[in-house]
């Protein structure tokens, strides 16, 4: 599956496709949904959890 380049409309966050275990996306529940809809699409740079993760791997953009 390709990932649309930041910034697009259809960016997703590159975490949706391995999630993290704290990832919003891999626990859906009425507390996170909200969270997922609004960090896991376009705005996945400003997420605590993805920068934490980019900020350890190196390979992600932040």
């Amino acid at each position: 599956m390709n990932v649309p380049e930041p910034g697009t409309l259809k960016s997703t966050c590159p975490l949706v496709l391995d999630p993290r275990p704290d990832c919003y996306c891999s626990i859906l529940n009425s507390q996170s949904i909200e969270k997922m809809f609004h960090y896991c699409g376009s705005r996945f740079k400003s997420c605590s959890i993805y920068r934490r993760f980019a900020e350890t791997e190196g390979s992600y953009p932040l």
